[in-house]
């Protein structure tokens, strides 16, 4: 009998190692073992892709694994986190999320959602949303243009980056303050949102300045586009020149495009700890903050914590758009 006791204490004590073994922080002190994915809903050449491709190679050599960008438009970012949301919650999937994300959950046919199927990991960075028309209009301030748009409503056209993007909200709550009617036109990346309107296809876009300086002359473009406004309140550092909404008789009004890091819903909060921080190391290289910022990207630090406190603000304040009769589909 006391034979039988220690060869049942000993088969215990291997079945609570081999617990141990693949507990959620043993599999963190292993990871990563593999090469880490980040998914993109973004277009090769977008203004997303100028931040991710050297944050992704410094967070490679922290990590001491590529990560290596996958890039998959389509739907408004749908294509891209459906995709991510049915991927393991292992850290080795993870999703450039921006504002757009939030309006996929929002809406009436939503198949993801931003507080249910996904995990925050960190914010990346914030950028100036930037409202330009054509030169060829021959509008030189916001005003001007709204004067148009009502004396021609629904002769005017807006071009976004996608159904529920970041332009897609700000353009419908521009309209809604201001009472006018501008069609939107969606595309699939902000590059030839950019494009169209600059060739005089669309009257306008909201776009980002990495985006728009080829056809800015004050960027150093053809000056084929013409800025309104930004946004934000007030003035970004970065544009000074450009009025913001307070001054443009919008004091309601204060929008600003944001991007963060998320991944499949219950991930471990180790490895979203170990994720963030090599994130966070990232932006304080000068390699990859100097680029970051000419690109007009303003870097954002913190974890989950930080990120989930931007997502809800928005949460809510999207809601509140939705309420008031701002359509987002």
């Amino acid at each position: 009998m006391p034979h039988q006791n220690r060869v049942v204490r000993a088969v215990a004590l291997i079945i609570i190692s081999c617990a141990l073994s693949t507990s959620p922080s043993a599999l963190a002190q292993a990871f990563p073992s593999k090469p880490i994915r980040l998914v993109t809903p973004f277009p090769a050449g977008s203004g997303a892709d100028l931040l991710d491709r050297p944050m992704a190679e410094h967070m490679s050599k922290t990590l001491g694994q590529p990560v290596i960008l996958d890039s998959r438009p389509g739907g408004g970012g749908v294509v891209a986190s459906e995709y991510v949301k049915s991927q393991p919650a292992d850290g080795y999937t993870m999703y450039h999320a921006s504002n757009a994300l939030i309006s996929q959950s929002l809406r009436k046919d939503a198949r993801t959602d931003i507080k249910r199927d996904f995990s925050p990991i960190g914010p990346i960075a914030y950028v100036p949303a930037v409202l330009a028309v054509n030169v060829d209009t021959g509008i030189k301030t916001l005003k001007e243009l709204l004067e148009r748009a009502r004396a021609n409503p629904g002769k005017l056209n807006y071009a976004s980056y996608g159904v529920g993007s970041g332009a897609h909200v700000f353009m419908e709550l521009l309209k809604q303050e201001a009472r006018v009617f501008i069609v939107h036109i969606p595309y699939q990346g902000a590059a030839q949102a950019a494009l169209d309107t600059a060739a005089g296809r669309v009257e306008m876009t909201l776009s980002v300045p990495p985006v728009i300086r080829p056809f800015v002359a004050s960027l150093g473009g053809n000056g084929r586009l013409q800025m309104l406004a930004v946004g934000s309140a007030e003035r970004a550092p970065m544009l000074p020149e450009v009025p913001g909404m307070r001054e443009s008789g919008f004091p309601n009004i204060d929008f600003r495009l944001w991007g963060g890091l998320v991944g499949p819903a219950r991930m471990p909060s180790e490895i979203v700890d170990t994720l963030a921080r090599a994130k966070d190391a990232a932006f304080k290289d000068p390699k990859v903050l100097e680029p970051t910022e000419r690109a007009g990207q303003t870097p954002l630090y913190g974890g989950p914590k930080e990120f989930a406190q931007i997502i809800d603000r928005e949460y809510d304040a999207t809601v509140k758009l939705i309420k008031a009769g701002v359509k987002i589909e």
